[in-house]
C-alpha cells in the first residue's frame, strides 16, 4: 500500500500515550517492503580487568585484550528495546514513500535537554515540489517527535517513550556526486529561548533563582514548551541581565550562581517520562550506569591536565548600587581624620579655648599634637594660647585659607587632611579572591599589609591563575564565595574527556543514557571513576553513543563564561564640562575599600573648604552623593589637581551661590591648571534640594545626588572644594564605575 498523508488510509497501531499523559499520534506499522528488527541491548557484566589474570595490554595497539573464551564467559543481560519512530507535524514519517527515513543523530545537553536532531530523507530530493499536499508536513517550525516504540518478545507493547522533541529549523538540501539529497535539522523546544531577547527589568527585591528562571523561560512569547514550575532553591538573585542578551544566556547566568552550600548545582532539565516538560532541579548524584575500562565496544579518552585546573582566582565585579570592586587593598588606609571637636560647626577654637570646652575632651590637645607633627613649634598643653594662634596663622598662610588665627572647620580640615584617610593611592595591593593553599608566598592582613612569608608556600606548585569579570549585581563577598567554589571544584585536577560506547553498560541500553547522568568507569588507573555526562550524541546508523564527561560538572558554565555582561544600570555620565584628556585604560578604585568615601567633616558657613579623597589615577565616577547634617544650601566642585581655598575665591567666586555661573569666566584656567571636572550649585540652583531643586521651590533637604565624570588625576586623589551658606557637617560618597564600552 503506498504511503499517504491521509491517516484514514493507513494501517495503524493502537493509540498510545507517553508517560506524561501527553497525546502521541498513531504510529505506522512496518511496511512489508522493509526488513528490520527492533533494537536490542546486550549488557555484559565485565569485572575490573585489573583483577582478570589473562587480561593484558597489546603493545602494538595499546588496547586491553582479554581472550575470547574468558570474555565470553562474563554474564550477559539481553532485552528487546523497540523500534524508533519519527513523527513530524503529528504524522509518522518513519517509512515515508516505502523507504526508511534516516535519523542521522540527535544531541542533548545539560542544562536544557534536547538540543539538535539531524534527519536524512532519501525519499525526497531537490526535484520534489515541496508545496504538494504529500509534503505539507515538511516545513519550518513543524513539530518533530522522535520516539521509541517499546517491544517485547511478542511485538509492540503499546508503550512509547520520547527520545527527542523539538521543531524543524533548517533545510539543508544539496546534490552529491551521485544524487540529490535532503537533510533537515531540528532544535529542541527549549532552545527557542536562545532566540528570544531577554528584557532587562529593574528588580528592587531579591528573587529566588528557581522562581526567576521559571519566570524568564515562561515569558518567551509563543513558546513551544509547557510552562515551567518555579522551584524554591533558597538562593536569591538580583541579576537583571543586559538588554539584548537572549533568555537562555540570562538563565545560564542565573544557573552559574545556583550552587548549594554542599557544592551541588541547580539545572534545567527535561522531566523524566515526559515529552517536552522541563523542570528546575538539582543535578543528579550517585551513579546510574556502570562500564568497565577495557571492555569491548568502549573507547575511553580522558585527561587530567593540571594546567587546566585553576588554583589562583582573581576577579572584579560590580555591586547592585553600581560600585566596582576588584579586591584592592590600601595597606595604609583606614585612618579617619580626627573629628571636629565641637558639636556645632559654627564654634571655633580661639585664644583661651581649652580641652574642657570641646566635645571630645581633648580637642585643643589633638590640634596641638597634629600641628607639632606637621613641624610647627607647639606646646601640647590643652590650652589654645596666643602662640598657638600665631601657629594657626602660619598654617593658614601655608594652605591658602583664611588667615585669622582661629581654628574653625576650614583650618581643622587642612590641619588633619580631612578625607585622605591616611591612604596613598599608589600604595594599593590587589589580592586574589581565592587560592589553593601553598600557592601564595606571602600572607596579608585584611587591609593588604604584609604579615610575612606563608609557611605553607610550595614553589613546586605551578600557578594556574585566572582573572574573572564576575559581572553586575555581585558583591565582593559573593565573588570570594564563587571563586572558592571554582578552586574546590577544580582541585585536585579532575578527569574530563570522552566516552564512546558501542556496547551497553550493565544497567541497560547505551541509547537511554541522558545528559546529567553519572557513569561509573571501573578500573581506570587503579580506581573507579564516577563521571558526569555533560553532552550526549547518538549516531543512529550504527548505535554509537558519544558522551562528553568530567568528574565534576564542567557543563556548568563558570562565572567567567556566563557573566560577561555589561551593566544595564550604569549611570549615564552626561555632564562633561571639562576638557577630557586622552587617558589610558580605566582601572577604577575599589568601592569595597575606603576610597571614594567623603568622611563626615565640618564646614563653616561662607568659607571655602578643600579636602582630598583617595581614588585612583584614572577612573570614572558614575555617581556622587552628598548630604549636610543641618540642612543648608551648598556648592561643590571636583578637581583632579590640588587647589586651595584662596584659589577657589579668586577663580570661582567668594560666594558661588550668589552668581549665575561660578567659575565660567576662568573655566579654561580652572580646567588646565587645576583639572576642574565638574561643579554644582549656583544662584537659584544650589545643592541641597534633592530629589527636587531650588528652582522648583522644593524643600531644603541638605541632600544632593548626580551623575559624575571621567577623570585623570596625577596624584590619585580627587580634590573636593566645598562652600556652604551656613555652618554644617557634611558627608558623602563617590561611586566608581567601569569605563564605557
Amino acid at each position: 500500500m503506498p504511503w499517504t498523508a491521509d491517516l484514514s488510509q493507513r494501517t495503524l497501531l493502537p493509540l498510545v500515550c507517553s508517560g506524561s499523559g501527553s497525546y502521541v499520534p498513531p504510529l505506522a506499522v512496518l511496511p512489508p517492503t522493509i526488513v528490520e528488527q527492533p533494537l536490542t541491548r546486550a549488557s555484559r557484566t565485565v569485572p575490573n580487568l585489573a583483577t582478570v589474570p589473562s587480561a593484558r595490554v597489546d603493545p602494538t595497539t595499546n588496547q586491553i585484550v582479554v581472550p575470547d573464551n574468558v570474555y565470553d564467559a562474563f554474564p550477559v543481560a539481553q532485552a528487546i528495546l523497540g523500534m524508533p519512530h519519527l513523527l513530524i507535524d503529528g504524522i509518522d514519517v518513519t517509512y515515508f514513500r516505502g523507504s526508511r527515513t534516516q535519523v542521522r543523530e540527535d544531541r542533548a545537553q545539560e542544562p536544557f535537554g534536547d538540543a539538535q536532531l539531524v534527519v536524512d530523507f532519501p525519499q525526497i530530493t531537490t526535484l520534489d515540489d515541496h508545496d504538494t499536499p504529500d509534503l505539507a508536513w515538511l516545513k519550518p517550525d513543524k513539530t518533530v517527535h522522535y520516539v521509541m516504540q517499546h517491544w517485547d518478545e511478542t511485538g509492540p507493547t503499546g508503550e512509547v517513550s520520547t527520545l527527542f522533541h523539538g521543531r524543524l529549523v533548517s533545510d539543508d538540501s544539496g546534490n552529491d556526486s551521485t544524487r540529490p539529497q535532503k537533510t533537515w535539522t531540528a532544535r529542541g523546544d527549549l532552545w527557542q529561548a536562545a532566540s528570544f531577547v531577554h528584557q532587562s527589568r529593574l528588580m528592587l527585591q531579591p528573587v529566588d533563582v528557581g522562581r526567576k528562571i521559571a519566570m524568564e523561560l515562561n515569558a518567551v512569547t509563543s513558546r513551544r514548551y509547557p510552562a515551567l514550575r518555579g522551584t524554591f532553591t533558597g538562593i536569591p538573585t538580583i541579576q537583571r541581565g543586559n538588554p539584548g542578551e537572549k533568555v537562555m544566556e540570562y538563565v545560564q547566568g542565573l544557573l552559574g550562581d545556583a550552587w548549594t552550600t554542599d557544592g551541588r548545582q541547580w539545572t534545567v532539565a527535561k522531566k523524566p517520562g515526559t515529552v517536552n516538560r522541563y523542570e528546575i532541579r538539582l543535578k543528579k548524584s550517585g551513579s546510574q550506569w556502570t562500564v568497565t575500562n577495557g571492555q569491548r565496544g568502549l573507547e575511553v579518552s580522558l585527561s587530567a591536565d593540571s594546567t587546566q585546573s585553576r588554583n589562583v582566582i582573581w576577579g572584579r565585579g560590580q555591586r547592585s548600587d553600581g560600585g566596582v570592586w576588584m579586591n584592592k587593598k590600601y595597606p595604609d588606609a583606614g585612618r579617619s581624620a580626627t573629628a571636629y571637636p565641637y558639636s556645632s560647626p559654627g564654634t571655633v577654637m580661639s585664644i583661651g579655648s581649652t580641652d574642657a570646652g570641646t566635645k571630645t575632651g581633648d580637642g585643643v590637645s589633638a590640634w596641638q599634637r597634629r600641628a607639632k607633627a606637621l613641624g610647627f613649634k607647639v606646646t601640647v598643653d590643652g590650652v589654645f594660647s596666643s602662640a598657638d594662634a600665631a601657629v594657626a596663622r602660619q598654617l593658614q598662610k601655608q594652605y591658602g585659607i583664611l588667615v585669622d588665627g582661629v581654628v574653625g572647620p576650614q583650618t581643622w580640615a587642612e590641619t588633619f587632611d580631612v578625607g585622605a584617610l591616611g591612604a596613598d593611592p599608589n600604595s594599593w595591593v590587589r589580592l586574589p579572591l581565592a587560592w589553593l593553599p601553598g600557592t601564595q608566598p606571602t600572607r596579608y592582613r585584611a587591609n593588604g599589609s604584609v604579615i610575612g612569608p606563608d609557611p605553607t608556600y610550595d614553589p613546586s606548585i605551578t600557578i594556574v591563575s585566572d582573572d574573572l569579570d564576575l559581572g553586575t549585581d555581585i558583591t565582593l563577598a559573593d565573588g570570594i564565595r564563587s571563586a572558592q567554589q571554582i578552586i574546590d571544584r577544580e582541585n585536585p585536577p579532575s578527569l574530563s574527556g570522552t566516552l564512546t560506547l558501542k556496547s551497553d553498560p550493565r544497567e541497560g541500553s547505551r541509547l537511554l543514557i541522558e545528559p546529567g547522568d553519572r557513569i561509573t568507569l571501573l578500573g581506570y588507573q587503579g580506581r573507579d571513576v564516577v563521571l558526569h555526562a555533560a553532552d550526549r550524541a547518538r549516531l543512529w546508523a550504527d548505535g554509537t553513543v558519544t558522551l562528553q564527561v568530567a568528574e565534576t560538572a564542567y557543563d556548568a558554565l563558570t562565572l567567567a563564561q556566563i557573566r560577561q555582561r555589561n551593566n544595564a544600570n550604569r549611570a549615564d555620565v552626561a555632564r562633561r564640562p571639562g576638557k577630557v584628556k586622552a587617558k589610558p585604560v580605566i582601572d577604577p578604585w575599589d568601592c569595597e575599600s575606603n576610597a571614594g568615601h567623603i568622611e563626615r567633616h565640618a564646614l563653616y558657613g561662607g568659607l571655602w573648604t578643600v579636602i582630598r579623597v583617595p581614588m585612583s589615577e584614572v577612573g570614572r565616577i558614575s555617581e556622587i552623593s552628598m548630604r549636610t547634617i543641618g540642612a543648608t544650601r551648598f556648592h561643590v566642585s571636583l578637581f583632579a589637581n590640588p587647589i586651595t581655598s584662596a584659589q577657589c575665591i579668586r577663580y570661582i567666586a567668594a560666594n558661588p551661590l550668589a552668581i549665575p555661573n561660578p567659575g565660567e569666566t576662568n573655566r579654561e584656567l580652572l580646567e588646565d591648571q587645576f583639572g576642574w571636572l565638574q561643579g554644582w550649585g549656583r544662584e537659584g540652583d544650589a545643592m541641597g534640594y534633592y530629589p527636587g531643586s531650588e528652582g522648583t521651590k522644593s524643600a531644603l533637604s541638605g541632600r544632593f545626588k548626580d551623575a559624575g565624570v571621567d577623570y585623570w588625576s596625577p596624584t590619585g586623589y580627587i580634590y573636593i572644594a566645598e562652600y556652604a551658606a551656613g555652618s554644617c557637617f557634611i558627608e558623602g560618597d563617590m561611586r566608581a564605575a567601569p569605563p564605557e564600552a
